[in-house]
């Protein structure tokens, strides 16, 4: 069935969008009186999305593979923790990590204020440069979802960092960074999602939106 509008042929909505987050853009369709950068102006370019809404959240300082649905129930599906979809995420961690020890530490599960969850790490490698970052990012505490203080004092410090890709069955509020820095003691200096269930980011250019493939599409079918 092809459904015209003035004698274009409009493409149907897909069932699910995939959206390349910048860091800085919030995941919401408003900011109030903040006045950030949002998905709202998403919608002027790509008009299937305006009949989509966004599935969960990625923290303002977090980029990559963020969901619109046009089905509430796969929306649901898609975030409720009976399911477990994996996310998976790319990271920049502070220190050397040692990969059997934080795997074990990953795998043993992670106390936070929400309960305990585990992890999966996936892989890691130390880095090769040195990188420079704020002192105070390295005492920050995660545990209660604020970081916007931190007891390390002003100023800058060079360290040894770490590359780590891991993935987790939930979508708790900044969870990755989280279980990373609170029972690993690795804060996450960047943090980046590539893949959500059977859907990847690929090589989708960051502020750009595609709909998602005929076999993506098929999986996501799978759970509805």
């Amino acid at each position: 069935v092809k459904v015209f509008v003035d004698g274009v042929v409009i493409a149907p909505i897909p069932l699910l969008a995939c959206y390349h987050k910048p860091v800085g853009v919030v995941s919401t369709m408003s900011d109030g009186r903040w006045g950030r950068e949002n998905l709202a102006t998403l919608k002027e370019n790509w008009p299937f999305l305006k009949s989509m809404h966004p599935v969960g959240r990625l923290d303002m300082d977090t980029s990559g593979l963020l969901l619109f649905s046009s089905n509430g129930q796969l929306t649901n599906t898609l975030l409720h923790p009976s399911t477990r979809v994996e996310r998976e995420y790319e990271a920049i961690v502070v220190g050397k990590v040692e990969d059997e020890e934080l795997r074990g530490i990953l795998d043993g599960g992670v106390k936070t204020t929400d309960g305990t969850f585990s992890a999966k790490l996936l892989e890691s490698k130390v880095l090769k440069e040195t990188v420079v970052i704020p002192r105070s990012l390295i005492s920050k505490e995660c545990d209660e979802g604020d970081e916007s203080g931190g007891a390390g004092g002003a100023g800058s410090v060079e360290t040894d960092c770490s590359y780590v890709k891991v993935s987790v069955q939930e979508g708790k509020y900044r969870m990755v960074r989280r279980i990373l820095h609170n029972s690993a003691g690795h804060s996450v200096i960047n943090l980046h999602r590539i893949r959500y269930g059977g859907i990847h980011l690929e090589d989708l250019e960051e502020g750009e939106v595609r709909p998602i493939s005929d076999e993506e599409s098929m999986w996501a079918s799978g759970l509805l």
